[in-house]
């Protein structure tokens, strides 16, 4: 029953505030309806946060880990990716395993996302398809991005003397949410990651 209310209380935070939940990390264990066999995620949203809510994670069982992008749409069979840390040179075009609209990493990819993930402000990646087609998505890692936007939305509510209205406070004070994580500390709860 707990578990129930935790999924209905998500999607209801989901349909509530959406913007408020890209650049911020969540943690799920979650266990296999046939086999019971574990699983664990944590996962975020791209930045700007949009009406299809676009996903990376990582998640593991006892046997692996990966690293997936749900793209909610449809890329074609073949899909190459690049993708930057911070300030860092652009990685070489890969092929990513492509499902329905679902993009997964190689192995060795998923190894060095995870080493430079851990000290990573911000992550973009581009998705290309056999046709040319591309899209890029950035994702917030330590929360600066979030920061930087609430930091402008509040801006924009200033009076001319540099103060906000108690209404408008209290206004943005609703788009925050509670128990996220930085990527790091996310990371860290993956039992897969401690082998």
């Amino acid at each position: 029953m707990v578990h129930h209310m935790r999924i209905v209380t998500a999607l209801t935070v989901l349909a509530i505030v959406p913007p408020a939940l890209a650049g911020q990390w969540y943690y799920q264990a979650t266990r296999d309806e046939m086999t019971d066999e574990p699983a664990w995620h944590i996962y975020t949203f791209a930045t700007p946060f949009q009406r299809d809510a676009i996903t990376l994670g990582w998640s593991c069982d006892a046997k692996h880990m990966e690293v997936y992008v749900d793209l909610k749409e449809y890329l074609g069979s073949e899909v190459h990716a690049q993708y930057r840390f911070d300030s860092d040179t652009v990685s070489r075009s890969q092929a990513w395993d492509f499902t329905a609209r679902t993009a997964y990493a190689p192995d060795d990819v998923v190894r060095a996302l995870s080493a430079r993930a851990r000290t990573a402000a911000k992550l973009l990646i581009r998705f290309t398809a056999s046709d040319g087609e591309s899209v890029t998505y950035t994702f917030d890692f330590d929360g600066s991005l979030k920061a930087a936007e609430r930091a402008q939305m509040r801006s924009m509510y200033l009076d001319k003397r540099g103060r906000l209205s108690r209404f408008d406070s209290l206004m943005l004070e609703t788009t925050r949410t509670g128990d996220t994580l930085s990527f790091a500390a996310a990371y860290d709860r993956l039992p897969c990651t401690k082998r």
